[in-house]
């Protein structure tokens, strides 16, 4: 009934790990899930081996390795937010995440997930922070002149890297209503 945090984070208001160790039992590494510590941080004694393992579905085709560059944008207005504290996988109660409904400007106009320009482990509990006060981060990989985003009703597309910080926003925004509003989108690049 609620999508996942970005990150849970502990009791005491430490991040432990990211999304993409909550998503594992559904990218058919479900044996993987089962090992983790739940409790600890990714890079604890427990977890930190499990960490290191190379998963196709988030590295980088051409150089793949324990980092990725699927991050996601969080933030009060983005698509993410961070777990409420002590909050845990195994519990029903998804008070404080997100729900479609909070996605006023539709799934197709919001981006879950978009190639950023720095890599990170992909367990790490390390992504894009949101502001709409501060510039947008960089995104893309390398010098290619766009990045592949997937945004929340599934489909994948190609941003420019260089596209405008407004348009970047209307994206990144869940209920701005700049789709409302006829906004710009960015621009694809093929």
């Amino acid at each position: 009934g609620y999508l996942p945090p970005a990150a849970v984070i502990d009791q005491n208001g430490k991040p432990l790990y990211s999304w993409r160790v909550l998503l594992l039992p559904y990218l058919e590494q479900d044996a993987l899930y089962k090992k983790w510590k739940l409790d600890e941080p990714w890079d604890s004694p427990n977890n930190k081996s499990l960490a290191e393992a190379v998963l196709k579905v988030f590295a980088n085709p051409e150089k793949p390795t324990n980092k990725t560059h699927y991050r996601v944008f969080v933030g009060d207005k983005a698509g993410w937010v961070n777990s409420p504290k002590g909050w845990r996988p195994d519990q029903a109660n998804g008070n404080g995440l997100l729900k479609f409904a909070n996605f006023t400007d539709g799934l197709s106009n919001t981006l879950a997930v978009i190639e950023s320009r720095d890599p990170v482990n992909w367990a790490a509990p390390d992504d894009l922070p949101y502001d709409s006060k501060n510039p947008v981060p960089a995104i893309g990989v390398g010098d290619k002149p766009f990045a592949n985003a997937l945004f929340f009703d599934g489909a994948a597309r190609r941003i420019a890297s260089k596209d405008s910080e407004m348009a970047m926003r209307v994206l990144i925004e869940r209920a701005d209503g700049g789709a409302l509003l006829g906004l710009p989108k960015p621009s694809p690049k093929r």
